[in-house]
Order: structure tokens, then sequence, then C-alpha cells
């Protein structure tokens, strides 16, 4: 899901493209010269670190990497709350936090298209049959929380059921997309296989269980079995 990240790789390239755009800027010499840096400039893509990115959008600016280390994030506004799935609390700034933690079936890449987190789930596949859509999601058997509880069907049972708008009908959702459209979901192999059958075929399934808490976590707080909960 997210919106967010393709706002934010969206404004990267809206840099690049700034970039570019003054690197052939003459400084006010009049038409001769902007003919003249515009055909000096011809056929570059950008400047500096974004000078391949169209071309080579998931590689250029990019370095080594190491794991560990502190990531630290300068915020132009407070926080309203810290659940994306909240719809008072689902701003930018809090999706640029939580979107390197908070763990989704799907992710965005730098050329904006969609990929499996493959650190959270071992496969995903739709097929329809019978004119319903059914999605079945197999977790990565190492993927667990930070107490080291294993992610699975409870929590993306309770994404669906604070998601759909009518479980929870006072849970405040960002989005019912795709959620209110979901007839059923069964689990197997202890909660690490999840099949969700939609109501009618839903296109933008990837975008779903994208922002994933820990219910167990939610089941100290609350009964999940109630909306009230």
């Amino acid at each position: 899901m997210r919106v967010h990240r393709k706002a934010l790789f969206a404004g990267v390239a809206a840099i690049a493209l700034a970039l570019t755009a003054c690197s052939s800027s003459s400084g006010g010499g009049g038409n001769n010269n902007n003919a003249a840096n515009n055909a000096a400039n011809a056929g570059k893509k950008g400047t500096g670190a974004f000078a391949d990115c169209i071309a080579n959008p998931k590689t250029c600016n990019s370095g080594q990497t190491k794991p560990g280390g502190t990531i630290k994030y300068v915020l132009e506004k407070t926080i309203p709350g810290w659940n994306l799935n909240y719809s008072t609390s689902n701003v930018f700034e809090l999706a640029e936090v939580e979107d390197g933690i908070v763990p989704g079936v799907y992710l965005s890449g730098p050329d904006l298209k969609a990929f499996l987190n493959t650190d959270l789930m071992s496969s995903v596949t739709s097929k329809v049959t019978g004119g319903k859509q059914v999605i079945v999601y197999k977790v990565n058997p190492s993927a667990v929380w930070s107490d080291g509880q294993p992610i699975n069907f409870d929590d993306f049972k309770y994404q669906k059921d604070t998601s759909d708008g009518t479980t929870c009908p006072k849970c405040g959702v960002a989005s019912t997309a795709g959620y209110n459209a979901i007839e059923s979901m069964a689990s197997a192999d202890n909660g690490r296989t999840i099949t969700v059958t939609m109501k009618t075929p839903y296109a933008d399934w990837q975008s779903m269980f994208g922002s994933l808490l820990p219910a167990h976590v939610a089941s100290q707080h609350g009964d999940l079995s109630t909306a009230a909960g």
C-alpha cells in the first residue's frame, strides 16, 4: 500500500526533474542562450546522484548498506497519533516514519512498481475460481514481531476487522478499500497461511494488508471478538 511511499518516490522524481531544469538554466541570458543550453543538455536525464534515475530508478542515488544503525527523521508537524490505519493519524509524516517499521505484504519501489516484501511473505497468489477471487498469503516462517511473537493469521484478521467499516464501525478507519469486499478468511499451517476469498474480484488487491499491527498486543487492551472491544 502504500500511497505515501508512491508520493515520496514521485517527489524524488520531481526533485530530479527540478535539478535537470536548473542545470539547463542560463540565469536569464535570453532565448539564444536558452537554445544553446538546451542543445548542450540534450539527452541528459538529471545531474549528480540523480543523473541515471530515469533509466535506472532502482539503483541510482544508492550506496553501500549494512544491517543495523540509526535513522533520524526531521518532521514538519506534530504527529496526531501512531496508527496509520486510523483516519486521524493517517498523515504523510507518520507514514515516513512507520514505512520502515510497520510490515506490509507489498511495498513500492523507486520505479513506483509494487514488489513482494519477502522479509514478511514467502509467497502470495491470486486466482479467480467460480467467479470469486481467492488470495493465498504464505507468511515467511522467520517473520516475527519485535517481541518474538510470529506474524500470522490473527494480525491479518485484525487489520481486516478494523478496516472493513462494518465489523468495527467506530474504529475510524482511514480506508475500507478492499477490506469491505472480503467475503471470508481462513487460517492454516498454524496461522502462517491465510486464504482470503473476495465477494467480487478486486483489482488493487496488492494494496491490502499494507500496515499490519500485532493483534496479540491489541488483545491486551480490548476484546477482539466484539466491536466495542
